[in-house]
């Protein structure tokens, strides 16, 4: 008996069972933990999309940049991870509080640390360089407290009755889904609508606000379970493969770090064309058969005369099938022509099939067309801007105030700016082409328009930019006259029926320039 007795005493402490309910303050942090999951992965995604806005102005928006945002993000995520597993085994909600506190405050001095920082690193570091580390000083930190979210929140559903495998499953689950969100309200919603700096602003108190609300679960009683529903349909994205027209023949096909390019030749009423495609869009071309210019817009090339005497050096942004560096070439025999082109392989396909090679005074300068007029010491007495890529991509750091005062401060005096816009003039559906003219009359004061038709419809526009006087409309007529340019002065354009327009037009600006969002709307 008491054998048994001393049995029955050592027994004793195991016969509580396991609680069989949560308790109402366990489910609370479960739920805000779920909160917290949540924000987090839609802030992490709209801050790596918003990183490129800050940082494309000095390094171009390229695939190095992208590569050291996403690359450098991931490897803060592991990081994070780490650490939020380390500290996960205290298990304690408040540690959220103190996460998101600190994620959102990281975020905060992004604004003010960039606009010091950027512009030493771009001075002292290649593109791809000054990106890595761009990236890493400015958004390696708020990526780490992020990611270190994760763990936390999955140990602290943990103690509130999950296992482990549920844990982790629905906080990941939800992180996901705020992933989705963040990443198409920042493309289609945010970054359209707000400048950069207040979507990092945003950003900030989004994590500062879910941090600070943790310190009310502990005086919750009871928490009300958080339903979050998304139902997201992911399009099939079909790469179509350019065909062929009938006649068309394929000389060359690639694809390069930037583009898929093509240079196919045909005929037409002008005879045989070569034609270079980036993409889905026709880049270039040149008659091979004739002195003809293909390309309308290029045509325009022809007036410069009547703004120009005598120019000494020119610059084009954007080689394109070089038609109009050539041309310029050819009625300056003197001069000299830098020609800023992104792609090296454009470069190559100028020389290999559209006589770029033959001519000795032009100089193919390679990469982001900012960042190399910023370093230049070259004067120009002639830019001609044409760097982009049809209506699909406009890179909105060369359509930007700073980008325009950067020309102009690279210009001689009384030097000549000319641009090709796609766009309308329609205010209703031509706010690029109005932001872009009031954007340049801000930087050089006057403005004048070339367009092929006066109704609503996308077109190329051609703008022409100085600080000094331009020529009037009577006097471009008399010079058109002598020059035989008539074809192409008649298509000058009347600003002043437009002006009212003008007027609530936008600044285009490195902080702000939704040019993604008024391309769509043409």
């Amino acid at each position: 008996m008491a054998k048994a007795k001393k049995k029955q005493k050592k027994a004793e402490p195991a016969e509580p069972a396991a609680p069989s309910r949560v308790e109402p303050d366990a489910k609370v942090a479960s739920w805000y933990a779920g909160a917290v999951s949540f924000t987090s992965g839609a802030c992490l995604m709209i801050l790596e999309i918003t990183a490129s806005r800050v940082l494309a102005p000095e390094f171009g928006n390229t695939v190095y940049l992208w590569s050291a945002i996403i690359g450098m993000i991931l490897a803060a995520l592991t990081m994070g991870y780490q650490l939020g597993g380390h500290l996960a085994e205290r298990g304690r909600p408040a540690l959220l509080v103190y996460l998101s506190c600190g994620a959102g405050a990281s975020v905060a001095i992004v604004p003010l640390w960039s606009s010091w920082l950027l512009p030493k690193l771009a001075a002292s570091m290649s593109p791809s360089g000054g990106a890595l580390v761009g990236t890493a000083l400015l958004f390696f930190v708020p990526s780490v407290l992020i990611g270190a979210l994760s763990p936390v929140a999955v140990k602290v559903v943990n103690l509130g009755g999950a296992d482990a495998g549920r844990a982790s499953g629905h906080i990941s689950a939800l992180g996901a889904m705020g992933s989705i969100l963040g990443t198409f309200g920042a493309g289609f919603v945010l970054l359209p609508a707000m400048g950069t700096q207040d979507v990092l602003t945003g950003v900030a108190l989004a994590l500062a606000l879910i941090g600070v609300s943790g310190a009310l679960v502990a005086k919750l009683s009871r928490g009300a379970p958080i339903a979050v529903a998304v139902l997201v349909i992911a399009p099939a994205f079909v790469d179509h493969e350019p065909r062929l027209l009938e006649g068309e023949r394929l000389l060359h096909e690639e694809e390069t770090f930037y583009h898929r390019v093509r240079v196919t030749e045909y005929d037409s009423r002008i005879g045989r064309i070569r034609q270079l495609d980036l993409d889905s869009t026709r880049e270039g071309a040149r008659a091979l058969d004739s002195e003809v210019l293909p390309f309308w817009y290029t045509r325009f090339i022809r007036i410069a005369p009547m703004y120009l005497t005598a120019p000494k050096r020119a610059a084009f942004v954007g080689g394109g099938a070089f038609t109009m560096p050539i041309r310029f070439a050819k009625m300056y025999p003197d001069a000299n022509v830098d020609v800023y082109e992104l792609d090296p392989k454009v470069v190559e396909m100028g020389v290999e099939f559209f006589e770029l090679g033959e001519y000795e005074k032009i100089r193919a300068v390679t990469g982001d067309a900012r960042r190399n007029l910023k370093v230049t010491d070259a004067r120009y007495d002639f830019v001609f801007g044409d760097a982009y890529n049809g209506v699909s991509w406009i890179p909105f750091h060369l359509a930007t105030k700073e980008f325009y005062t950067l020309v102009a401060d690279r210009m001689t005096d009384g030097g000549v700016y000319m641009s090709n816009v796609i766009s309308s003039l329609d205010p209703d559906r031509g706010a690029f082409f109005f932001s872009t003219v009031k954007t340049l009359r801000e930087v050089f004061g006057h403005v004048q328009v070339y367009g092929r038709s006066g109704g609503g419809t996308g077109q190329n526009l051609i703008l022409v930019a100085s600080k000094e006087p331009l020529p009037s409309r009577d006097a471009i007529a008399t010079m058109s006259d002598a020059m035989g340019l008539g074809e192409l002065t008649r298509h000058f354009v009347d600003l002043d029926r437009l002006e009212d327009d003008l007027a609530g037009a936008l600044v285009l600006t490195d902080d702000y320039a939704p040019v993604e969002a008024m391309l769509a709307e043409q």
